[in-house]
């Protein structure tokens, strides 16, 4: 029977001290659930990038950044159970002649594996180019467009490749999956993931649209050379709403959203999801399809419909998870993950200064588990 040990876990605390220490991390907070319960807390380093912060408090606020996609997912997932949707409908039928013509066979099942055929590359010359021929003279990066707009335009981006052929990671298609979140269900993204996800979890940290008395609680960086405010804790991003990257939330509610699906869609008495649309989530739905992810490439890409399946691959998460591991991180320093095998959930929040401390961490709480076998 496996079991985390005490000494792996001292010495964990005593690494984020010294990455405090040694300026590759301003701080963070990390949770580890084992078995159903929560067995590990750690705050450390500060809460803002002054000499005289606070300390880094448990109930600290991130932005979880792309972990937001998990989000969308399940609210994708919902409805579905809800006989509300399906992953082969296509997305032009929610937005009548409004999406380009390769788009007829751009299912919801392919945003939600990245494999829709579409780059990120793709959707920002679409963008750029029709609003800069409607407004010369005019540098789009100075006009912030709106979310509509924004996905007015990208919806025309042409299909570069055949759908389910290969993974090119996409923002832009979870933003389309919350759209029609809000098409299918009639409220707002916030309001229906607050109602259906947040609420029924008991996460009363976690918001798409940040209360104003939570705002204290968001941890802030320095900002950029030449930046007036940290971008992640600015007022714009406090309040935006997509489903690419707008939630904030703590590392203890994101562990119980993590624990949630590693026990099958159920936590203490509420049961989100059925364990067969778990099973979707966390399994590869596109075997055999290769993706590229900035300059790394991945012969077997090895996604759920809404997360990472660790397979085989060697990634930037740190090599010490298993094949049943199932994870996704999001810019400015967070990370969960759980484990089928060892019944493990954590997560790992930190504001990073001068490097990585996710792959680092989460390699020392792999190390921690004792009483298994060492094969397969």
């Amino acid at each position: 029977m496996s079991y985390l040990s005490d000494t792996k876990l001292d010495f964990l605390t005593q690494k984020c001290s010294l990455y405090v220490q040694r300026n590759i991390t301003q701080g963070g907070v990390i949770t580890i659930r084992h078995k159903g319960e929560e067995v590990y807390q750690n705050c450390f380093g500060r809460m803002t990038g002054e000499p005289d912060s606070p300390a880094m408090p448990y109930n600290a606020i991130f932005p979880l950044a792309s972990i937001s996609k998990t989000i969308t997912a399940t609210a994708i997932m919902i409805l579905v159970e809800d006989g509300e949707l399906d992953l082969g409908f296509t997305v032009p039928g929610y937005f009548p002649g409004a999406c380009h013509e390769s788009w007829n066979q751009i299912t919801l099942g392919s945003l939600l594996t990245h494999s829709c055929g579409i780059t990120g590359d793709g959707i920002w010359e679409t963008v750029k180019t029709a609003w800069e021929l409607e407004n010369p003279g005019k540098d789009i990066r100075n006009e912030p467009l709106s979310r509509e707009e924004y996905l007015r335009r990208g919806l025309k981006a042409p299909r570069l490749i055949a759908v389910d052929k290969a993974m090119s990671y996409l923002g832009f298609g979870y933003d389309v999956l919350a759209m029609i979140v809000e098409k299918v269900s009639g409220i707002s993204f916030d309001d229906f993931t607050r109602q259906r996800i947040f609420m029924p979890l008991g996460m009363a940290d976690t918001n798409i649209i940040v209360p104003d008395e939570c705002v204290p609680r968001v941890v802030r960086r320095t900002p950029p050379a030449g930046e007036a405010e940290d971008y992640y804790s600015s007022s714009s991003s406090l309040k935006r709403v997509n489903g690419n990257g707008a939630a904030y939330s703590t590392s203890g509610d994101m562990a119980v959203f993590a624990q949630m699906i590693l026990n099958g869609g159920i936590y203490k008495n509420t049961r989100l999801l059925s364990s067969t649309s778990v099973r979707m989530m966390t399994s590869n739905r596109i075997p055999g399809v290769s993706a590229i992810y900035g300059d790394e490439f991945f012969k077997e890409a090895s996604w759920g419909f809404g997360f990472n399946r660790r397979g085989y691959k060697c990634d930037h998460e740190g090599i010490l998870q298993t094949g049943k591991t199932f994870n996704h991180g999001g810019a400015g320093g967070v990370l969960m993950v759980a484990d089928f095998d060892y019944d493990l959930a954590f997560t790992i929040f930190n504001v990073p200064l001068g490097g990585n401390i996710r792959p680092l961490c989460n390699n020392i709480i792999f190390t921690a588990i004792e009483g298994v076998p060492a094969y397969e």
